[in-house]
């Protein structure tokens, strides 16, 4: 024979209440998990978008490593509208160094530097994070990058850690894929005005 006990009664309605809180909570906390994973995730895809959307270089400052004479001179450039100047240098021959960017595509810009002392024509690759990767005109397999940074110092900023190694490394697969496409892009200009002037001319 069964006998209801009054502690039964109260004990099971709180047992019930415990278990439902829990799994309120658990639910809670895994919801939470994946609304921060998805943000992640389109945070994520709308940088790489916003880069190759790019119709003109940010502006700011950015410290980039130019490699001369086989080691690395920091230079400081500023950006404005479109225009970089080198406004800070180690090395006194790159400073005052000038050049308009050219949109090539796809986060990809070209840009021709002079001053009187030194010339070079390069492609900024920017990429999700704010940076470029600098790749000379030839390429002559220089590991450059520019960061950006607050302001004309030739330091970089300690959240970047500078410039390591891991930084210097080759371009990713994207990036070399996009500098290839701009390549074929800017030899297709290039030579479609040459070709056009070599045709003969049809006769009357």
């Amino acid at each position: 024979m069964y006998c209801i006990v009054a502690s039964d009664v109260i004990a099971n309605p709180l047992y019930k209440m415990k278990t439902t809180r829990a799994i309120i909570v658990v639910g809670a906390c895994l919801l939470a998990g994946i609304v921060r994973f998805v943000e992640a995730a389109t945070s994520a895809t709308a940088s790489e978008a916003n880069v190759l959307e790019m119709n003109s270089a940010p502006n700011g400052h950015f410290l980039v490593n130019l490699q001369m004479d086989r080691r690395d001179r920091l230079a400081n450039f500023e950006v404005k509208d479109n225009t970089a100047r080198c406004v800070n240098s180690e090395d006194a021959r790159l400073k005052g160094l000038q050049g308009t960017f050219q949109l090539i595509g796809n986060g990809v810009f070209l840009i021709y530097f002079q001053n009187e002392h030194h010339r070079a024509s390069q492609f900024w690759v920017f990429r999700k994070d704010g940076s470029a990767a600098v790749k000379e005109i030839p390429d002559r397999g220089e590991k450059q990058t520019a960061v950006p940074v607050k302001d004309d110092s030739l330091e970089a900023p300690k959240e970047q850690g500078g410039f390591k190694k891991g930084a210097r490394t080759a371009l990713s697969a994207r990036i070399q894929e996009r500098v290839i496409n701009t390549r074929t892009r800017l030899s297709a200009l290039l030579f479609a005005p040459f070709l056009k002037s070599t045709l003969p001319k049809a006769g009357p």
